[in-house]
């Protein structure tokens, strides 16, 4: 599987329909989780830089990309994209007025829907938190670079305590610090169609933010301010961390030894398929 055969267009109207058709049902012992999820606009955008300043607080446990290249939280959201009125209205639903069972036409017979985010709540639960929480920490986390605003929204759902650092990078310095780099020799066909696949994913995962309600508990953070330290105390305030990042700049691991630079091509083709997002961050080419 590539690891871009993500879905292309974020449906973050999508999501907020069918989060709104499905409420948040009963409340649940784990409503009170508080993860801290750190999105990014693809790779090579700081993300795990800003994983290891989390983790500098040792009460918060942040996964990175934990299982990614199975499409976990992406496959979770993308149930959400069939759910509306009219679909949940034509099945039926286990509830004290059906009578008897075998007299029905049950071929559709659904748990509740409420059911949905219990169950997904549990699974991620299950799979980052409690562990986290056996290992002695009292928060959790994740960093994942493969996820847009709809899952953002799907994972809010689920934890609605939880804070979003959403990571932006220069789309040109991001391509050209992913280039030399074996992962990106591997999923690409060709560096026509390499480049075409970093900026469609960029632009798509950079455009899907500006979707979302205005209260939305994120912050967006660019990685040209993030290398300085700009902004960090502001963002561990808002997230109730305490963070030094002077202890991760100061010892900078997994960045990119080889500088390379972009050819013509390749900067007129991220230029040409990353213009919105370009535009929305006031981008410019190296």
């Amino acid at each position: 599987m590539s690891i871009h055969s993500r879905r292309g267009v974020s449906d973050v109207p999508g999501a907020l329909r069918a989060i709104k058709t499905l409420g948040t049902g009963p409340a649940s012992s784990l409503d009170s989780e508080d993860p801290v999820f750190v999105l990014a606009a693809g790779w090579r955008t700081g993300s795990t830089m800003l994983q290891r300043m989390l983790l500098t607080d040792s009460r918060i446990l942040v996964w990175g990309e934990p299982y990614g290249p199975m499409e976990l939280w992406a496959s979770l959201s993308r149930c959400l994209e069939w759910v509306s009125e009219e679909q949940l209205g034509s099945r039926l639903f286990l509830d004290d007025d059906l009578g008897e069972l075998s007299d029905k036409f049950v071929a559709n017979l659904y748990p509740d829907p409420e059911n949905l985010r219990l169950s997904f709540q549990r699974l991620a639960y299950d799979l980052l938190g409690a562990p986290a929480k056996r290992a002695g920490y009292t928060r959790w986390g994740m960093k994942e670079v493969r996820l847009d605003a709809a899952d953002a929204l799907m994972l809010h759902w689920l934890f609605p305590r939880a804070r979003f650092l959403f990571l932006v990078r220069n789309p040109f310095e991001a391509y050209a610090s992913m280039r030399p780099m074996k992962m990106w020799r591997e999923w690409r066909d060709s560096p026509r169609r390499g480049v075409k696949r970093h900026a469609r994913y960029w632009n798509s995962i950079a455009c899907s933010w500006s979707l979302l309600p205005p209260d939305f508990p994120k912050r967006v953070m660019r990685y040209e301010q993030l290398v300085l330290g700009e902004g960090v105390a502001e963002m561990a305030e808002w997230a109730n961390l305490d963070i030094d990042a002077s202890r991760v700049l100061d010892n900078r691991v997994g960045s990119t030894k080889k500088k390379v630079s972009l050819t013509d091509l390749e900067t007129e083709l991220i230029a040409q398929h990353c213009s919105a997002g370009i535009e929305a961050f006031d981008y410019h080419p190296p």
